[in-house]
């Protein structure tokens, strides 16, 4: 469920959309004590390493179609934004350049009230600054705690697949 593990990973770890679609799975190491992506220099903005925590939450959904090679998104980036921004349209929310990551940040900051911790997680060097000018928007307090509680159903057959 290639769909599955690039909404995961753009929304619960922050990851830009230009590196999830290049994101291999053996960059994906869930089965560590503190499970995490390693995003690698050559697919990062600022072509720095970075390793992102994978909170429980995408865990759980990343378990649900965990792969052992190849790339998280296998397809051309125009797939996947054709369908992001149907899914968009159907939820009736605006486009924005990296959203996922812009809420990620948000619900992030807003949960562990730790800036640096995010903005280190985005990979930005040593600053809070790019946090708190471009991404932290105005969530309520405890939304980031619902955020980071999205997850599957411990009964995995009451999932359903779906298109648009």
């Amino acid at each position: 469920m290639p769909t599955l593990a690039a909404f995961t990973l753009g929304f619960f770890c922050g990851l830009r959309t230009t590196e999830l679609l290049q994101l291999n799975w053996t960059d994906v190491h869930l089965n560590e004590d503190e499970p995490y992506v390693q995003v690698p220099a050559d697919i990062a903005k600022k072509r720095r390493n970075r390793a992102v925590l994978i909170p429980p939450n995408a865990q759980k959904w990343l378990s649900l179609c965990k792969s052992e090679d190849g790339r998280i998104w296998p397809k051309a980036s125009t797939p996947f934004n054709n369908l992001r921004f149907k899914l968009l349209a159907a939820a009736r929310v605006e486009s924005q350049q990296n959203g996922m990551r812009h809420s990620f940040a948000s619900y992030n900051l807003n949960k562990f009230k730790d800036s640096m911790e995010t903005a280190r997680q985005l990979g930005h060097k040593d600053s809070d600054e790019v946090l708190f000018s471009n991404y932290r928007a105005l969530v309520s307090n405890g939304d980031g705690d619902k955020f980071f509680s999205t997850a599957p159903p411990d009964n995995k057959s009451k999932l359903v697949k779906f298109s648009l």
